[in-house]
Order: structure tokens, then C-alpha cells, then sequence
């Protein structure tokens, strides 16, 4: 009985996130656009964490500079 109600919850889930992206991004063309999408916003959550631990690395491998602006 609570696999039929998990099933039909997941099901409705899945439906909803469709049509939420078909939304966002125009009609589906029946060529696996559904799938192709949550990828490219798999994607797009991930390279944000990658552009932090870029920055961070290039933080730690910049030396500290000073440059000082009086004239001598």
C-alpha cells in the first residue's frame, strides 16, 4: 500500500518539475529534453562550487602585494 502511495508521490513530483521546467525553458521536443535540462542544471549548481574553489586557489597562489604610491 505505501509503495503505491511513494509511487504516485514520485510520479506527481516528476510531472511537476516538467512542467516547471517546460516553463523555463520553452516546450519539450520529445528528443529527452526533460533529462538533457536537469543535467544542464546539475551542472550549472556544480561549476558554481567549482568557481569558489578556483577563486580560492587563486587567492592562496596570488603573493601579497604592496605597492606603495609616494614619490621619493
Amino acid at each position: 500500500m505505501w509503495i503505491l502511495i511513494l509511487s504516485a508521490v514520485l510520479i506527481a513530483f516528476v510531472l511537476l518539475e516538467a512542467k516547471r521546467q517546460e516553463k523555463k525553458y520553452g516546450p519539450c521536443d520529445g528528443k529527452g529534453d526533460l533529462m538533457r535540462t536537469g543535467l544542464l542544471e546539475m551542472q550549472r549548481h556544480l561549476q558554481a562550487d567549482r568557481k569558489v574553489e578556483i577563486l580560492m586557489e587563486e587567492e592562496k597562489n596570488v603573493p601579497d602585494q604592496v605597492t606603495s604610491n609616494d614619490p621619493k
